[in-house]
């Protein structure tokens, strides 16, 4: 396929993590937890700041801003009541009061966005090795001291650990 159709590719599904519906959220964060393996795919996903735009996905959730403005609440109580304990009637401030359904696709949001995130990192994980071993397969005086060196075009799958 022409780079230029895979870099198009890459860059709908990061519009569509930012700006479509949590279905479309959904579909993209799934097709780049396929896409991690293939370096080149990879490479373009890090060029068009991919890593920015799964995490935003996370920060943009009413779970997570909900969260956020209770810690800021908690943290606010604490400094003007001079490090004092607080009673009951202030926990009763900090209940999140988002439906069922928006905290159900919240949720489940962050957990493929986290999933994703371990692929992201095991795959690049996997690719600094792969390059380590080759350049210490190099630098020996036997061949195969370190194991078969392959060339990064033909990494597959299995040498990842994927």
């Amino acid at each position: 396929m022409p780079k230029t159709v895979l870099q198009n590719l890459i860059n709908y599904a990061l519009w569509l993590l930012e700006c479509s519906h949590h279905l479309g959220r959904t579909h993209a964060c799934m097709f780049f937890g396929v896409i991690y393996p293939f370096k080149i795919l990879l490479d373009m996903f890090d060029a068009q700041d991919g890593l920015r735009a799964i995490l935003n996905v996370i920060t943009t959730q009413p779970v997570y801003i909900q969260m956020k403005k209770t810690t800021e609440r908690i943290h606010r109580n604490q400094s003007t009541l001079d490090q004092s304990i607080m009673n009951d009637d202030d926990a009763t401030d900090i209940d999140i009061d988002l439906s069922e359904d928006v905290l159900s696709l919240s949720r489940q949001s962050i957990k493929q966005v986290s999933f994703n995130l371990k692929r992201y990192f095991e795959c690049h994980l996997g690719f600094t090795a792969d390059k380590l071993r080759r350049t210490i397969g190099k630098n020996h005086s036997h061949p195969h001291a370190a194991g078969p060196v392959l060339p990064s075009y033909k990494v597959s799958h299995s040498s990842l650990g994927i």
